[in-house]
């Protein structure tokens, strides 16, 4: 059975609102911004992060291998939790800067089909020259636990494995 329902994988096509906590040894979290994510059923993670953010993140994933990467639909707040480790860190190679450009117009897109005014959409599409293209990380991780985060009586309950 795979992990990730399709429901799950399309959001993260989708250009989601992401985020990936960490934390260091004295459990103080760090929180960053996906830029790009690809989910498999088997529970195998794809994620970009741009490098000039990323060094806190990749600090207390070396101390921990522990991650949550969240994901939230913009348009109706429907959120979901992975919880894992990392398995390999790399930097992100030709497709990952693919994936991560792809995200980037898709998130602005989005952010337009919302009714955000153009001086905020443009400047996040300045912001992108810092964003992309290179340099980035390419973080392949595994699921551990994934959980339902869409606000309502049932935000928190875990979905994988079963309870």
């Amino acid at each position: 059975m795979p992990i990730f329902s399709q429901t799950i994988k399309d959001l993260a096509h989708a250009a989601p609102a992401t985020y990936f906590g960490t934390h260091d040894a004295r459990l103080q979290p760090c929180v960053t911004r996906v830029q790009g994510a690809r989910l498999e059923d088997s529970g195998a993670l794809l994620l970009v992060l741009a490098k000039p953010i990323a060094e806190p993140t990749l600090s207390n994933l070396k101390d921990n291998g522990r991650f949550s990467f969240t994901l939230c639909n913009i348009s109706n707040f429907e959120t979901y939790q992975i919880k894992g480790r990392l398995q390999e860190l790399a930097e992100a190679g030709p497709q990952e800067l693919v994936l991560k450009e792809l995200y980037l117009t898709k998130f602005l897109n989005e952010l337009r089909a919302l009714g955000y005014p153009g001086p905020f959409c443009e400047g996040f599409d300045r912001m992108r020259g810092f964003m992309t293209p290179a340099p980035a990380y390419a973080l392949r991780c595994q699921a551990e636990e994934v959980f339902l985060q869409t606000p309502g009586p049932k935000a928190g309950s875990r979905l994988w494995p079963e309870a």
